[in-house]
């Protein structure tokens, strides 16, 4: 299961510290996620609008170090699916925030070039809440139903998941210098994920006379 972001990112200085090292950055773009309700792997297909702000530190003319927040939004559902995976008739939605730490390369010196291309990579510590809607419009929370038997003595191997986890953020782009002061860049950036409850969805389906009569007629 992965999540990525692809967008542009407005660095500007926030404080001169010897050579100008430290900026701010804002972020503005799209989020999509790709796994069991979303089989294609890198699509803008039910995208959603991403943004962030953070600072980015250059250590060397090349190397910089970055912080980041972010916020976005992601879905899925079955019915836009192949059609084997139609029937199923399963999606969620859930919001993200995330905090992430992370190294960035640029492979060329933009005090002398333009342009040029680089690559990050780090660790970062998102929060996630999927959750669906009844016939009725209704908000249903998805993680407390334990849809697929979490916390039920039938299952004794399926442990409620956490909605803040970790996750490896990498990814590569472009920059282009504006002026002395104003870089611009575009870059996609993927979540490797250790979680496979992003949609609620990982395992099998379970007795559902069991889990009704523990969670109620919403599970």
């Amino acid at each position: 299961m992965r999540v990525f972001f692809t967008g542009l990112i407005f660095l500007l200085p926030a404080l001169v510290i010897g050579q100008q090292r430290l900026h701010i950055t804002a972020f503005g773009g799209f989020a999509n996620y790709s796994g069991d309700l979303q089989t294609k792997r890198l699509t803008l297909d039910q995208s959603h609008g991403t943004f962030g702000l953070g600072l980015r530190y250059d250590i060397t003319d090349h190397l910089s170090g970055r912080l980041g927040f972010n916020y976005g939004r992601l879905e899925a559902n079955d019915k836009n699916n192949e059609a084997l995976l139609k029937a199923r008739n399963l999606n969620f939605q859930t919001a993200i925030t995330e905090a992430n730490l992370m190294l960035e390369y640029t492979i060329l010196d933009l005090s002398v070039k333009k342009f040029s291309p680089y690559a990050f990579a780090g660790v970062a510590l998102f929060h996630f809440n999927p959750y669906t809607y009844d016939t009725l419009g209704n908000k249903i929370e998805l993680q407390p139903l334990g849809t697929e038997g979490q916390g039920l003595a039938q299952y004794p191997d399926r442990k409620p998941y956490n909605l803040t986890q970790f996750a490896i953020p990498f990814g590569a782009g472009i920059k282009y210098r504006v002026s002395d002061k104003v870089i611009l860049s575009y870059e996609i950036g993927l979540r490797k994920l250790f979680t496979d409850y992003l949609d609620d969805v990982s395992s099998t389906y379970v007795d559902q006379s069991l889990l009704e009569q523990a969670r109620g007629p919403r599970a």
